[in-house]
């Protein structure tokens, strides 16, 4: 699940990084699933990434 700026701001007070960092980790990160044509993952529990036509 994407990182919004109400969940950066509660991972601050556990992890005590800067909201900016948790937003630019998911901006980097979206930036990334874009240029190498992934998608985000459909089931957060696993690992596996899909490419945008279907394949591991």
């Amino acid at each position: 699940m994407p990182i919004t700026e109400d969940i950066a701001k509660k991972l601050t007070k556990v992890a005590r990084y800067p909201v900016y960092f948790w937003l630019n980790g998911e901006k980097r990160y979206q930036y990334d699933l874009k240029r190498l044509g992934w998608q985000r993952p459909t089931c957060p529990e696993t690992e596996q990434y899909y490419t945008a036509n279907g394949q591991a």
